[in-house]
């Protein structure tokens, strides 16, 4: 980078009280202030090579701590420029007096991303390896941080390569004949034009049928428990959760607001959300309850029917009409330790869909229960292989695949190959916007705005 690019530094691990925490300097002053802060350096201050010394205020010279030292040469370091990090004790006061030194010897505060925006700025990493750090700093469970390592690796990157591979054969067939009308250039085969576009949508195609079940496992997935009151849905909630979350009570409209609780079960991030009961004519609050209900069931990935023998509400069932098309439902017949048993008239509303019968109070059938939830959302998608992760992805994705699909008509009707040169380069802009290639500051920084300070 530029001489006149700023030296940042800023915290790299988390606040709060640990046994280590880390101040990480980038930018070309990052050894000048390194020497700065533990003036007892040598003056060569080999890179990669651990030193030790006395981190001092700037300022008063005053010890702060102990600490331990790295230095980078840019040709190594992760950003691409001169950088360096301070290990101290990871007490906060010690940290926010290291990161004030860094600041007092004339580094600049590091934006959200800013580590990270500087390792693609100078090649080490694309865009999608760029997002790939976020995603694992957010994952919700182990298949998502082990997927988002695949991308941080460049597993998606090179996917996206031998998509685009093709689409440049075939763009170079195209304006060789072009670009040389006089000359001995025959005009471009539609057969083989078509095969290379064939090929690109294929591997894109694949690629957009990973976003669905790739979405519930990156972000989540959302299991809104609903039915009618009474019925042990915050009993069987607990009983999911592994522990004591929602208030339990043999008086029907306990649950008055919807109680939402994470855990992660076989890697899988889970967001369970127990909500108000759902009666015929509910009361004044009971209405605003079942209205957060309704909101609740409209966000859920899986609606999991909670009902006992007592039968189940026509309002019940009126609610899983408000469910998002992609919504799973599953009833669970709860209460299965008790001698009632639900009518024939229910049964046949719960028939279309799949039935679990469980006792929230003694446990029995609620591991088959989870088993069927968590088997159903890991199967939905291949995470071993590349996959859309974020709905950035998903957009290109679809917009380069209905971009193919207009150059292989442009073939089949026989238009110039001028028109046909346009399509194949739109293709190709957004496979490039989706590595960084061609990107916009303005995406840059959308980007690179919800990472955390320090990456």
């Amino acid at each position: 980078m530029a001489d006149d690019v700023l030296t940042v530094a800023a915290l790299a691990t988390p606040p709060g009280t640990g046994a280590i925490g880390i101040v990480r300097i980038t930018g070309p002053e990052s050894r000048a202030i390194l020497r700065t802060i533990v003036p007892t350096l040598p003056a060569d201050l080999p890179e990669r090579r651990v030193h030790t010394g006395w981190a001092r205020d700037p300022e008063s010279g005053e010890r702060i701590d102990q600490v331990v030292v790295f230095a980078f040469d840019p040709c190594s370091s992760s950003t691409g420029e001169q950088a360096a990090e301070i290990h101290g004790h990871g007490g906060p006061h010690v940290l926010d007096r290291l990161l004030g030194a860094a600041l007092a010897a004339g580094a600049s505060p590091a934006p959200p991303g800013e580590f990270t925006r500087r390792a693609f700025l100078s090649g080490r990493i694309d865009l999608l390896q760029a997002e790939a750090v976020a995603l694992i700093v957010a994952a919700a469970g182990e298949r998502a941080a082990a997927a988002s390592a695949l991308q941080l690796a460049g597993g998606l990157s090179r996917e996206f390569a031998a998509a685009r591979s093709p689409l440049i054969t075939a763009l170079a067939q195209v304006e060789a004949s072009l670009d040389f009308p006089d000359d001995e250039v025959p005009p471009p085969d539609p057969a083989s034009i078509s095969n290379l576009l064939g090929e690109a949508r294929e591997r894109l195609g694949r690629l957009l049928e990973t976003w669905e079940g790739a979405r519930r496992i990156f972000q989540g997935v959302r299991i809104v428990l609903a039915g009618p009151p009474n019925a042990g849905k915050s009993s069987l909630f607990n009983r999911l959760l592994g522990r004591s979350r929602a208030i339990v009570d043999h008086e029907p409209g306990t649950t008055r607001d919807y109680l939402e609780a994470r855990v992660e079960r076989s890697g899988i991030g889970l967001t369970l959300v127990d909500t108000a009961g759902l009666r015929d004519r509910p009361g004044r609050i009971e209405r605003a309850g079942m209205e957060l209900s309704r909101e609740a069931v409209r966000t859920a990935d899986v609606i999991l029917l909670v009902v006992d023998g007592s039968g189940i509400t026509a309002g019940a069932m009126a609610l899983l009409e408000e469910a998002s098309p992609g919504a799973r439902i599953v009833a669970a017949i709860n209460k299965i330790d008790l001698d009632e048993r639900m009518d024939g008239q229910s049964l046949s509303l719960l028939e279309p869909l799949p039935r679990f019968e469980v006792s929230a109070l003694t446990g029995e059938g609620v591991d088959e229960l989870g088993s069927h939830l968590l088997d159903h959302e890991a199967s939905r998608v291949d995470l071993e292989g590349p996959v859309l992760t974020c709905m950035r992805h998903r957009d290109l994705v679809s917009r380069a695949v209905r971009d193919i699909d207009r150059a292989e008509q442009v073939v089949t009707d026989g238009l110039p190959a001028e028109i046909l040169a346009v399509e194949i380069r739109s293709v190709l802009a957004r496979i490039d916007e989706l590595t960084g290639r061609e990107t916009v500051p303005d995406v840059l920084d959308e980007i690179f705005a919800s990472f955390c300070i320090g990456k």
